[in-house]
């Protein structure tokens, strides 16, 4: 499932983790990937940061989200539920 919005990587504050969320990136941009307690934490990081691709599961490797340079967050595994449940509660879908 995927939904393209420039503001999406933020709703990954909400996604159900089990354990930590584990925020990776293309391996030839950045090999090591970051373990933080939760998708807070991760959003939190991300707004440091400059725009990029970027990939997130959890310990349990129970879903894999991933957000590309088109806006586009996409969802598999148990976070395309996740998704979804935004979505029908009216997560905005970008326009252009």
């Amino acid at each position: 499932m995927s939904i393209r919005n420039p503001d999406a990587w933020q709703w990954t504050s909400s996604v159900p983790l089990s354990g930590r969320a584990i925020l990776f990136f293309e391996e030839h941009e950045e090999p090591a990937g970051f373990a933080f307690n939760s998708g807070t934490d991760v959003v939190s990081a991300l707004a440091e940061s400059t725009g990029f691709e970027f990939y997130l599961t959890d310990d349990a490797i129970s879903f894999l989200i991933t957000f590309n340079h088109h806006d586009y967050l996409s969802a598999a595994g148990d976070a395309a539920g996740w998704l979804n449940d935004l979505l029908r509660r009216g997560a905005p879908i970008s326009s252009s």
